[in-house]
């Protein structure tokens, strides 16, 4: 809450001062010098940056204040609903879409990559529209990029599932990546920024030095457990190349001894591998990029929101060119699944499951699909009888401090 808070309120500095500088460079004062071109990119795409940290308030928080000013002193600010909040992003997109530059127009202007671009914002757009479950709009959007691609060619799906998020592949060379926020990494030594990354495995054997004898990683943190539950292992196609980032065989690096990781013991889960470790780092961060929003996106929402409007066929034909990538035989509306609209949707259910693992879309998916209560209760030890409340998370005491028109929500004290 309060990092995205922050991230907000450096978004609302950059666009007043964005401003400022602009009027003083126009009055000619000393030490400024900003041309308008460049004042309205940097305010369209902290806009579009701003909108990106409300989306994560509104679908973690439900409604929150909107604050759009650095000047903004007022010491009660009311909570929006969550619909008003949804109005606000999709508006500040829709007037700051027609102002940002394609991702070929972006290549050619900066090799900052990072930078939003009309396509990234596009996308994004759709997706508050999916949460939204608006699914004319939608459709209408996600067939916009899809047919305008089918021109330009800016996007498309990687061949090989992996190169999505191999190192060697970050930057504009990606062909599937729409937006992602750059990680640094560490730098000679030090930390920068990126992501907490432990997905190294830490065995209760002791080696010689009585080091942890494990070592799938060159660069073993020696404590971690990103992984997954066997259950939804087991739900993947035996075929599915995405299963292939779920590492339940490997070889131990520091005593070559080959390592059946589910057979060793009934509580080790598969492990993700699906961000591959980065060689400079300290133990710290990662320098993986964040993914935000991606090709497949695009086509896995259109498909849902086709889906929902009764386009089975073409429904289908999307979730098929992301099974194709994973090396699966393609699916038929009538034949698989007798035009029926609720097994499609579950089918979905599942390919965004498979798709998206371990990029921050689990929650959300299992919230639109009607399955996140049923899967608290089922999961939770102290979920209680009010399992609903969980849909959203309470907000901190010392936001409920700072901010007396901030209620909080429901379930919670």
């Amino acid at each position: 809450y309060d990092y995205l808070w922050s991230s907000i309120s450096y978004c609302n500095k950059v666009i007043d001062k964005s401003e400022e500088g602009f009027q003083k460079t126009q009055a000619g004062e000393p030490g400024y010098s900003i041309s308008k071109e460049v004042k309205e990119q940097i305010i369209v795409e902290s806009r579009a940056v701003r909108v990106f940290c409300y989306f994560n308030l509104c679908t973690w928080f439900g409604g929150v204040p909107i604050v759009t000013s650095s000047t903004d002193h007022r010491p009660i600010i009311p909570k929006q609903t969550q619909d008003s909040v949804y109005r606000f992003m999709e508006n500040e997109l829709k007037e700051v879409i027609p102002f940002l530059p394609t991702k070929s127009e972006r290549m050619n202007m900066t090799k900052d990559y990072g930078r939003v671009t009309k396509g990234g914002a596009e996308a994004f757009l759709a997706r508050i529209y999916l949460e939204q479950k608006k699914w004319q709009e939608c459709a209408d959007l996600t067939t916009k990029l899809y047919e305008d691609n089918q021109r330009t060619r800016e996007y498309g799906l990687e061949g090989n599932y992996a190169d999505i998020f191999s190192l060697q592949n970050e930057g504009y060379s990606n062909s599937e990546i729409m937006w992602a926020l750059p990680a640094a990494g560490c730098i000679n030594g030090k930390a920068v920024s990126g992501m907490v990354l432990h997905a190294q495995l830490s065995r209760p054997k002791k080696d010689e030095e009585g080091q942890p004898d494990s070592g799938y990683f060159p660069n073993n943190y020696n404590w971690g457990d990103m992984s997954v539950k066997r259950d939804f292992y087991n739900t993947f196609d035996k075929n599915d190349k995405r299963r292939e980032l779920l590492v339940t065989v490997f070889t131990d690096l520091k005593t070559g001894r080959l390592i059946d990781w589910l057979a060793e013991s009934e509580w080790n889960k598969p492990i993700m591998n699906k961000y591959p470790a980065d060689p400079s780092t300290d133990g710290s961060v990662s320098g993986n990029d964040f993914i935000i929003i991606r090709w497949a996106d695009v086509l896995l929402m259109r498909a849902e929101a086709l889906n929902e409007l009764g386009d089975a066929g073409e429904a289908v034909d999307m979730v098929n060119l992301v099974r194709n990538r994973a090396g699966l035989r393609e699916l038929d509306a009538t034949a698989d699944f007798g035009n029926d609209k609720k097994k499609i949707s579950d089918h979905i259910y599942n390919e965004l499951r498979w798709e998206f693992y371990f990029e921050c879309q689990g929650r959300r998916t299992m919230k639109r699909f009607n399955k996140l209560v049923d899967h608290i209760a089922r999961t939770s030890g102290d979920a209680g009888t009010n399992v609903a409340r969980y849909l959203y998370l309470p907000f901190p005491a010392v936001a409920m401090t700072a901010n007396p028109g901030l209620t909080q929500n429901s379930g919670y004290k």
